[in-house]
């Protein structure tokens, strides 16, 4: 499955690109991408650079140009989408008909796990997971919880 960009996509991405290419060559060079990387507090190795743009470089240039950045782009918007495909077919596994999760679901499952939680415990986990702000988990605050992003 190809995942298709439209224009403000591609434009969004172009946009990016160019943060990489720091000297506006055209393409994206280890160095470059250490230094994008080691600005987002990582530290790769110039082997694991080489690994990354080994990945994506078709052309087998030793740089990543825009076509290549965007086809990695999209593969990664398509593990991002099975990501979020695989949340879904949890959370139906976990919600009840409502679609949603409440206290009870969550003590119910926990406890055929074998982790004793009580209602109470179950509320706060609930509450505490909570972001849209009733008293039970919707599937986008299942996500966010999944994810780290609450």
């Amino acid at each position: 499955m190809s995942i298709e960009l439209n224009d403000e996509q591609i434009e969004g991405f172009r946009a990016a690109f160019a943060i990489f290419d720091k000297d506006g060559g055209g393409d994206i060079s280890s160095n470059e991408l250490g230094a994008v990387l080691r600005a987002l507090n990582q530290n790769p190795t110039e082997a694991e650079l080489q690994d990354i743009i080994s990945e994506v470089d078709v052309d087998l240039s030793g740089t990543i140009d825009f076509d290549e950045f965007l086809e990695m782009m999209k593969n990664a918007a398509k593990i991002y989408k099975e990501d979020v495909d695989d949340f879904r077919d949890v959370f139906s596994i976990f919600s009840n008909a409502n679609g949603t999760i409440e206290p009870s679901d969550l003590k119910s499952v926990l406890n055929k796990l074998d982790q004793d939680l009580s209602e109470e415990e179950a509320r706060e986990v609930i509450q505490d997971a909570n972001l849209s702000s009733k008293n039970c988990i919707v599937y986008e605050d299942f996500v966010k919880l999944l994810s780290g992003n609450h």
